[in-house]
């Protein structure tokens, strides 16, 4: 399959003071195909993105865009002449219409001062068709899902004459029939002869779209090959540089002692009379498509939603969990699907980040004892494999895999009992996605209970001892650790019977 070169990044260097993190980036990319770059976290994939979005100037290198050498010096200046941007972390306006978010910052105009609606709607609905959205252009943000979201930032790409798409981890937070239509926009926008950079860690989708595949690793292209010729093992050992081990379930446990037991729980308004107990050293999984309210139920059990009926038990003691603090003081700690807005703060040090869950764990006497803490402190950091400079070192500076290590840290700290996991591993490359599965057999192994929600089937096989599988607010099912499969749990998630 030929076809015409869109993109040549050549050796592309960018350093940040004494880090550097492009030395030798290397990219082609042809129209009307999907391209996938994939790395490590921390291999540069996203500096290498903002560097040929015009957000980050470059320090060596060129782009090549169409045969010409070219200079972006904003995201406005590279939006013009073709290339659009999707972030993971979507960027509408929620109380903004769909037009208006479509054509923000471009808003046509009547003689130069008023807003030209009329246009704006037409453009807009135009946008929206090529995106596969049936949506009035009137509608808010704020009422859209999030894949609908997303279906809107194409348009808005589709609006400005793109030639090419960037997508950053754009399945993360889709369910899978979602997942599906973005696959047939995509292979409908390659169809009109545009191309997609497609960034995601699950590769099993890079296998399923991709022509292409770039693989960064320290900064540098070590790979830049057609899909057909790698496997998914060879991928994972390029980006890694070493061989890598997929991780295997640990045997399912025998009986276990009940610790905590929800009952007839309610949250509104999408949990309804739910029920379920989770074992000491049990990983108890949580499955259903997103929108079942496997979110808003853990959420109610960390206290951060209300119960609207229902009781909680501890070790078989009724418990109130009127917030997040009680919760803590109970012994349970919750690592949030969003850690970059719920998880961590980030104008804040790892070693703060790692405390604040116990802040007065080490104090005697109204004395804080600093050395202690930091003790215990460093030695979460070398157990867990956080790659830092240190301690002091702003959290914000770890990749994505270290920052989720240092969410579940805080937790060890703190010494809680009953772990609930959201997502443990959205945004986070395979090899830290391989220490975090291994840290939470480690912390099962040790009788910590764990309630875990994840939207990866082979994540939720791969560690559960038990799976619930909700449906609409509702459980849908349990299946055995040797009874689960992915057709049997997405047909409970989906309520299809055979």
């Amino acid at each position: 399959m030929q076809s015409e070169l869109l993109l040549r990044l050549e050796s592309v260097r960018k350093a940040y003071g004494a880090t550097v993190a492009l030395r030798d980036a290397r990219m082609d990319v042809a129209a009307g195909q999907v391209h996938a770059l994939i790395g490590e976290n921390g291999a540069g994939k996203s500096t290498l993105m903002k560097v040929l979005a015009g957000a980050v100037q470059p320090d060596g290198g060129s782009i090549r865009w169409k045969g010409r050498e070219v200079a972006f010096r904003s995201p406005a200046e590279a939006t013009r002449r073709g290339i659009s941007m999707i972030h993971q972390e979507l960027s509408l306006v929620p109380r903004l219409s769909i037009a208006e978010n479509i054509f923000l910052g471009n808003w046509p105009r009547l003689a130069g001062c008023w807003l030209d609606r009329e246009t704006m709607r037409r453009a807009a609905l135009e946008a929206l068709e090529q995106a596969g959205l049936d949506r009035p252009p009137e509608t808010p943000a704020i009422r859209l899902s999030l894949a609908e979201m997303q279906q809107v930032e194409i348009a808005r790409a589709l609006s400005h004459r793109a030639d090419l798409i960037v997508m950053d981890e754009p399945t993360s937070s889709l369910s899978a029939p979602e997942i599906d239509r973005l696959f047939e926009i995509i292979r409908e926008l390659t169809r009109k002869n545009v191309a997609v950079i497609y960034i995601s860690h699950r590769l099993e989708e890079v296998e399923t779209l991709a022509y292409f595949v770039t693989i960064l690793r320290d900064g540098e292209t070590v790979s830049s090959s057609p899909a057909r010729d790698l496997s998914r093992s060879r991928m994972i050992q390029l980006m890694a540089g070493r061989d890598f081990r997929q991780h295997q379930r640990r045997s399912p446990p025998g009986p276990r002692k009940e610790f905590f037991r929800a009952e007839s729980v309610s949250v509104s308004p999408r949990v309804r009379n739910v029920s379920f107990t989770v074992g000491e050293g049990e990983v108890v999984g949580l499955a259903g498509l997103v929108g079942a309210g496997r979110t808003d139920l853990v959420k109610a059990v960390f206290g951060a939603l209300p119960l609207s009926s229902g009781r909680l038990y501890l070790q078989g003691r009724p418990v109130q969990i009127s917030s997040p603090l009680e919760a803590v003081r109970l012994g349970i700690g919750y690592v949030p699907e969003d850690r970059r807005h719920s998880g961590l703060v980030f104008g804040a040090s790892l070693w703060n980040n790692m405390v604040m869950a116990a802040p007065g764990k080490h104090a005697r006497w109204g004395f804080f004892n600093a050395e202690r803490e930091l003790e215990e402190v460093g030695g979460l950091i070398e157990d867990l494999s956080i790659r830092t400079s240190g301690p002091l070192a702003p959290v914000g500076e770890l990749s994505g895999g270290n920052q989720q290590k240092a969410v579940l840290a805080r937790w060890l700290y703190a010494r809680i009992r009953f772990l609930i996991l959201d997502e443990p591993t959205r945004g986070v490359d395979v090899a830290a996605k391989a220490q975090v599965y291994g840290l939470i057999d480690r912390l099962a192994q040790s009788g910590l209970s764990i309630l875990l929600v994840s939207s990866e089937m082979p994540e939720v096989l791969s560690l559960s001892d038990r799976i619930l599988v909700m449906r609409e607010g509702e459980f849908a099912g349990e299946l055995t650790a040797d009874e689960a499969d992915q057709e049997s749990i997405l047909g409970l998630a989906m309520g299809v019977t055979t």
